[in-house]
């Protein structure tokens, strides 16, 4: 995509040139640097609180459960369903 929009520049439209080389630029700053040391940084600096769903979000989402239980957020009857804790999955 770089390659792509760097090929722009060699047009005799200034406009488009200026166009291409912009978004050349943006799409290395983003693939070097956006998403290989601001996102992870940001993830350690917020630790756990980057996995939280906010309550309004959750209210909207549907229940899914992805094991056989009877419970609508798949816990079983030994975890609370509004346990924090992640917990292992038993293989089957």
């Amino acid at each position: 995509m770089t390659v792509v929009f760097f090929a722009f520049t060699f047009t005799t439209d200034r406009t488009i040139k200026m166009i291409g080389l912009g978004m050349a630029v943006a799409v290395v700053v983003d693939a070097l640097l956006v998403r290989t040391v601001l996102v992870p940084a940001l993830m350690h600096a917020l630790g756990r609180t980057n996995w939280r769903l906010p309550a309004n979000l959750d209210s909207w989402l549907p229940r899914l459960s992805l094991e056989d239980s009877d419970e609508p957020n798949g816990a079983g009857e030994d975890a609370p369903a509004d346990s924090d804790e992640l917990r292992p999955v038993a293989k089957a």
